[in-house]
């Protein structure tokens, strides 16, 4: 794999177990932040493919942290990972377009299962993107696809459009 993980949390210990059991999975991590400006400053210069966010931070929150980033990078994946699982800070979190929401403590497979679903998104939202899924949507005289297809409905559609107009 080499997929790129920020984690930004404030305690060391923290970040240190996150690190270890994505290692353990064979993820990379790019970086490290301990505070919510730091945070956004490594985002901007690592461009990762997920983000794992703290909430409590000095000065700048997690929510601020994550409002900032989906405003300047709208398909940025970031999971929150905090202890702070109130309903409201979980609401907001995905309100705020937060791929996931992990209550601290996790399990090492829990993080790990989360960021392998917040990857597998990103690449489907790679391939809706995909010019060739788009003319289909034309030819067919369908709407657009949705980041609600599954990665097999995917795959259907681009066989499909091979095998239809690979003439054209």
């Amino acid at each position: 794999m080499n997929e790129k993980i920020l984690l930004a949390d404030d305690a060391p210990f923290m970040r240190l177990l996150q690190k270890d059991a994505l290692l353990k999975h064979g993820y990379e991590i790019c970086g490290e932040a301990a505070d919510g400006s730091d945070a956004i400053d490594k985002y901007e210069e690592l461009q990762p493919d997920i983000m794992i966010l703290g909430l409590i931070f000095p000065k700048i929150d997690g929510l601020e942290v994550l409002r900032q980033i989906k405003k300047d990078y709208p398909e940025s994946k970031i999971i929150i990972c905090s202890s702070l699982s109130r309903e409201s800070s979980v609401t907001d979190a995905l309100r705020y377009g937060a791929s996931n929401f992990i209550v601290k403590p996790f399990s090492p497979e829990f993080l790990a299962s989360a960021v392998e679903s917040a990857l597998e998104n990103k690449k489907l939202a790679a391939w809706l993107s995909q010019p060739i899924l788009s003319e289909w949507c034309v030819k067919q005289k369908n709407h657009p696809p949705t980041e609600n297809l599954t990665q097999d409905q995917v795959n259907k559609i681009v066989e499909s459009y091979h095998r239809l107009y690979k003439s054209d």
